[in-house]
């Protein structure tokens, strides 16, 4: 599995570029139906690009301005359990993949941006 942003710390801003971890905030995502927040959300320049974590299939390109913003879904290929992964790049100020399209590892994807419920 690949980074999908260059020199990625998994720390906590402001000393890495964790801004929000799963689960936390619960008060805020309660009135949209979530025991908080559901994913982990990275800060970056506006405009970074962003890269495949794992290769896939693009399953979702919208937009959507209440939430996720522009974003993406990548349904990842099998792992050797069987296994499939689902990532979804939300808020982005540019899409590079098309529905349907196949992604390998580290392949670029899209731009760090601030659409949608952010």
């Amino acid at each position: 599995m690949k980074s999908p942003v260059s020199n990625f710390n998994w720390l906590k801003y402001p000393y890495g570029d964790c801004t929000q971890w799963f689960g936390e905030n619960p008060s805020l995502y309660a009135s949209l139906g979530l025991n908080g927040h559901n994913g982990i959300d990275i800060v970056r320049p506006y405009g970074e690009h962003l890269f495949a974590a794992q290769s896939g299939i693009i399953c979702d390109l919208k937009e959507d301005p209440g939430g996720y913003g522009r974003h993406i879904r990548i349904l990842t290929d099998p792992d050797k359990d069987g296994v499939m992964w689902e990532w979804t790049y939300g808020h982005l100020s540019y899409i590079n993949v098309k529905l349907g399209q196949r992604v390998d590892e580290g392949q670029y994807v899209g731009n760090m941006g601030n659409s949608g419920f952010v």
